[in-house]
């Protein structure tokens, strides 16, 4: 009697355990299933959008607590497609640079008491007057008027900072009243990175790297690189000519994982973020505002900051929303106006996810 008890308590626990094992590989395998559906869906909307495969970069979606979620879309070169694109390949950001800048010239602001109202003046004594009236915030807001160094030369080509800022020292004035309104111009930034570098004595790249890029564990960018794993960028699967090694304005190169530590670590520029945006400036109208390398707005996935870049046969895009901890990001090294249709399709399909989740909720 006592031993069929125990055989009967035995079985009972071998199935018990039995169901427990299966359970546990349903629940894994529905995770895994999960996210391959996910992954395939990102494809689905490259391939949908692009259908001539003319897209040749990286697309990332990043949430706070879950895995990230970044598709590799082509070759090292899109012209002789042999390798394929993975995580060591550098991209370069181009005007994307431009918003840890913002990052850099706000910290050296709080250390030496400057103030984003101050006059450039006592920091580029070789420029005009006219030009010497402009704000640090004008500088940072694209609001400053100066002519953007590109429109003074016949033929860009591996322009310096000492050559822009030779340039820029040639006006008598400003194309409108400085604050008037907003006007784009890669001046303003390129005159930020000698601004940080006159003021901390430092040379601009040890500064970005040191304070801003490393806290923010960006370990593997670097500023117009030469020997590292670099890509190469191309204009309709041609290679393109680098019209500029300025800092400032661009010249940063970087990783999709240094992408995702600048998602994960962006808390630690919290306050800077908020100064930007305190300080940011109408861009057109009121919906959107640009303030130290940044756009502002809002849309049905809630308020956001934003930026693009293109220049060398590259193309960025970074996006993260301040409401639900998403990031959205492009990289492409082959500049074909595919990278700009894959970015806007991304944002369809996610505003069409949430409107759905909201009206199944009601």
């Amino acid at each position: 009697m006592v031993y069929k008890q125990v055989l009967c308590n035995y079985k009972n626990m071998r199935n018990i355990l039995l169901l427990f094992v299966i359970l546990s590989l349903y629940n894994c395998n529905s995770k895994v299933e999960k996210r391959d559906s996910s992954e395939i869906r990102l494809n689905e909307i490259i391939t949908k959008v692009d259908s001539t495969s003319a897209f040749n970069g990286i697309v990332g979606i990043l949430r706070k607590g879950e895995k990230p979620h970044i598709v590799y879309h082509g070759f090292k070169s899109p012209k002789e497609k042999s390798s394929k694109l993975d995580s060591s390949d550098y991209f370069h950001l181009a005007s994307n640079s431009k918003l840890f800048t913002g990052f850099a010239i706000l910290k050296v602001m709080n250390e030496f008491d400057l103030k984003h109202t101050d006059s450039i003046a006592p920091f580029f004594p070789e420029l005009h007057p006219e030009l010497q009236r402009v704000t640090i915030q004008q500088l940072a807001n694209h609001t400053c008027a100066i002519h953007d160094y590109f429109s003074l030369v016949d033929e860009p080509n591996q322009i310096t900072n000492k050559q822009a800022l030779n340039l820029i020292s040639q006006l008598d004035s400003t194309v409108y009243e400085p604050g008037l309104r907003w006007g784009y111009t890669n001046s303003g930034y390129v005159l930020l990175s000698l601004l940080v570098e006159r003021v901390t004595q430092r040379g601009y790249n040890d500064y970005l790297k040191q304070e801003i890029l490393s806290p923010l564990g960006i370990t593997n960018a670097q500023l117009h690189p030469n020997k590292i794993n670099a890509l190469k960028g191309y204009e309709n699967n041609q290679l393109s000519q680098t019209l500029s090694i300025t800092t400032g304005d661009a010249g940063i190169f970087i990783t999709s994982q240094d992408l995702i530590e600048f998602f994960e670590n962006q808390d630690k520029m919290s306050a800077h973020i908020d100064e930007a945006k305190m300080w940011s400036s109408p861009w057109r109208n009121e919906e959107w505002r640009y303030g130290f390398g940044w756009f502002f707005s809002e849309d049905t996935l809630g308020k956001f900051r934003a930026h693009s870049g293109k220049s060398s046969g590259f193309e960025s895009y970074i996006r993260i929303s301040d409401t639900n901890d998403l990031m959205i990001f492009v990289l492409s090294n082959n500049v074909n106006g595919s990278a700009k249709l894959i970015r806007k399709k991304i944002i369809e399909e996610l505003i069409k996810t949430t409107h759905n989740k909201t009206y199944k909720k009601h």
